[in-house]
């Protein structure tokens, strides 16, 4: 995001720049191939000598500029998503193709979205993944924490990469990926935040979390259309919370849509509780979050019968 604007310099920089100097301020709040940046770039001339400083904490520092990297950056962006577009259309077909890129465009207009907020103490489930194993062949899971690690995966399976278009910011920003493979396609895909720059990288959910408290959110959830309806995205939810469970999560956090049956019923009997409902709202760059406390708690089950 870039902000024009005009400031008076310090008297030790003045006689370097002209008049004509442009002041402006950069802020990469999502792009993965960069950290946070909050810099002041002044740009000038000197003698026919173009001189750029930043200014980082009311210390000027010179430096040269780069252009090289940002187009880089741009194409890596381009790239993942023209293969994200092609995984849509090779799984799912034009019309789903279509369908989805109408709704991102308009939602990076506007959104309106009700979550039902839940909750559920990881350390308290009693978990057997014998009994949600689906009778597939050829069915494998990973649980990938970096690109590199991505990267060896890549090596031997497809990668699920392609199937989120921020997934390198997600994981470098600490976020923790299960995908569960047929064979060397992914079918499920889920992911872990476990701390808050990695809930962040989830999209707009505000939501309370205590990550000092080891507090965990999940999100993310994909299953691939012709593996849906197989009993893969119970057994991924069971292979979470026990992943959790091992890795000392005291309580598992997330934000269902309540257009979402699958996922809300995938919930069932997880010792979830739905625990209040938001708004969000986004119009442009004007965000709207608003939380409703249902008291005391509801189940899943609870949920289902009281507001399907």
């Amino acid at each position: 995001m870039l902000s024009f604007g005009l400031e008076i310099l310090k008297k030790q920089y003045g006689k370097l720049i002209n008049s004509r100097v442009i002041i402006y301020k950069i802020l990469f709040n999502s792009c993965y191939f960069t950290k946070r940046i909050n810099e002041l770039k002044i740009y000038g001339r000197r003698r026919g000598k173009e001189l750029i400083y930043t200014y980082s904490s009311s210390k000027a520092i010179y430096y040269k500029d780069n252009l090289k990297i940002l187009v880089k950056n741009i194409m890596i962006i381009l790239k993942s998503m023209i293969a994200r577009m092609k995984a849509v259309f090779r799984e799912e077909g034009l019309t789903s193709l279509l369908k989805r890129g109408f709704r991102y465009l308009v939602h990076r207009v506007f959104s309106q979205v009700i979550y039902y907020l839940n909750e559920s103490p990881i350390q308290e489930l009693g978990i057997d993944l014998d009994d949600f194993l689906p009778n597939i062949p050829d069915l494998t899971y990973q649980f990938i924490r970096t690109n590199r690690e991505a990267d060896e995966v890549a090596n031997k399976f497809k990668d699920f990469r392609l199937y989120f278009l921020n997934s390198r910011e997600r994981l470098d920003s600490g976020a923790i990926a299960l995908c569960i493979y047929i064979g060397q396609e992914p079918a499920y895909i889920c992911w872990i935040a476990m701390n808050e720059s990695a809930k962040a990288t989830f999209g707009d959910v505000p939501c309370h979390m205590d990550f000092n408290n080891r507090e965990a959110f999940v999100g993310g959830e994909v299953t691939i259309l012709k593996y849906r309806r197989k009993g893969i995205k119970t057994y991924g939810v069971h292979l979470r919370d026990l992943f959790l469970k091992e890795m000392g999560v005291t309580k598992k956090r997330s934000a269902i849509s309540v257009r979402n049956d699958a996922n809300l019923k995938a919930t069932i009997g997880r010792k979830n509780m739905i625990y209040a409902k938001a708004l969000y709202i986004k119009l442009f760059c004007w965000k709207f979050w608003k939380e409703v406390p249902i008291s005391p708690p509801l189940t899943v089950e609870q949920v289902i019968s009281k507001y399907k």
